[in-house]
């Protein structure tokens, strides 16, 4: 199909209106197939209310002091799909991530949440932050969230929120940190030894 190509149909893939049956058909495979979670969340009122009630320019400072207000504002984000990977890495169903974000947005997510809301009200088009997720089963996961929004805000009801686990390289980063720690420490102490 020749639309495949065109700028109309990849519009729509990404803001999720297929405009026939086999569209709609290719982008559940391949949002379902994906390997990487993939959350489409709509942050439309979220965007409107920043834009309209709050202080923009101090948003950060307004956000990190209020927590009850980082929670209003999650109230506005809805979760209307996730993928296979999505619901694995979050060890939930469909049911219980589909919904208000505050359905799953615990605290010690919230610093990554205002940086998400940081981004919509400077009008950013990309945002890549780490962060810990909490999932249904309380345990935390250390993150690195992908996120493209729209250039036009009309479409901020389909972002696509890419998760990958990195709680591995975090360990391992550790690891070699304390390593690099210790060997500074041995290499210290023999040159005390050697100046004694």
């Amino acid at each position: 199909d020749p639309r495949i190509l065109d700028g109309d149909w990849l519009l729509s893939f990404t803001t999720l209106k297929p405009v026939s049956d086999r569209e709609s058909l290719f982008y559940e495979t391949v949002f379902q197939a994906c390997p990487l979670p993939i959350f489409v969340e709509d942050f439309s009122a979220v965007h409107r209310y920043i834009q309209d009630r709050l202080d923009t320019k101090n948003l950060r400072s307004i956000l990190e002091n209020d927590y009850d207000m980082v929670r209003r504002l999650a109230d506005f984000v809805i979760i209307k799909d996730a993928n296979q990977a999505a619901l694995e890495i979050m060890k939930s169903t469909k049911d219980e991530i589909v919904g208000r974000l505050t359905r799953t947005l615990r605290e010690p997510t919230y610093p990554a949440f205002i940086d998400e809301l940081v981004a919509i009200s400077e009008g950013r088009t990309h945002l890549e932050i780490e962060a810990p997720i909490d999932t249904t089963n309380k345990n935390l996961t250390q993150t690195r969230i992908y996120i493209r929004f729209p250039e036009n805000p009309a479409h901020y009801t389909n972002i696509f929120v890419t998760i990958v686990d990195i709680d591995p390289y975090v360990a391992e980063r550790r690891s070699l940190q304390e390593q690099r720690q210790h060997a500074m420490e041995a290499s210290r102490s023999k040159s005390e030894l050697v100046a004694n």
